[in-house]
């Protein structure tokens, strides 16, 4: 008896900690997500809501990276690869889209892929573009890597 209710409150404890790893990441990402929206635009970026956004997100993902390495089997380490995918997946069509930015929001929004294209049709500068095309291939590339080892599961062979 004794020992069925210490293992149903172990299972007790791993779920809370599971319940609580949920909260804190939908807590934080729900607060990047409402700054980087609302800055600029609603709010000026260095207003009192937006720095509170972007600091009561990070305290909230610094809690959940906190209770995850404390939990037994963390959610995030088994889902990492497909986290470090899902991310490329959204940051390599964001850094080349230049006409879905002029689309949605006319000129009040500037995304890199805006000035490339910008300096190839506009301003007709040529060198200036490919330098810029070419630092932002670089940059993606040395984020991909970067993203893919961090994302690699301990122990597995690449």
């Amino acid at each position: 008896m004794a020992t069925r209710l210490t293992i149903e409150r172990i299972r007790f404890i791993q779920r809370s900690a599971v319940l609580l790893g949920v909260l804190f990441v939908g807590l934080g990402a729900s607060g990047l997500i409402l700054a980087t929206s609302w800055g600029g635009t609603q709010y000026a970026w260095g207003s009192a809501t937006i720095i509170g956004l972007f600091g009561g997100s990070l305290i909230c993902l610094a809690v959940f990276v906190w209770v995850e390495s404390r939990a037994k089997e963390p959610i995030l380490p088994l889902s990492l690869p497909g986290v470090a995918t899902g991310c490329l997946f959204v940051l390599i069509p964001s850094m080349g889209a230049f006409i879905t930015p002029e689309l949605l929001g006319g000129t009040r929004s500037i995304m890199i892929g805006s000035i490339v294209a910008q300096q190839f049709g506009v301003a007709y500068e040529y060198p200036f573009g490919s330098a810029l095309a070419l630092t932002l291939m670089g940059l993606i590339l040395l984020f991909s890597v970067a993203l893919l080892r961090a994302g690699r599961l301990r122990g597995a062979r690449a």
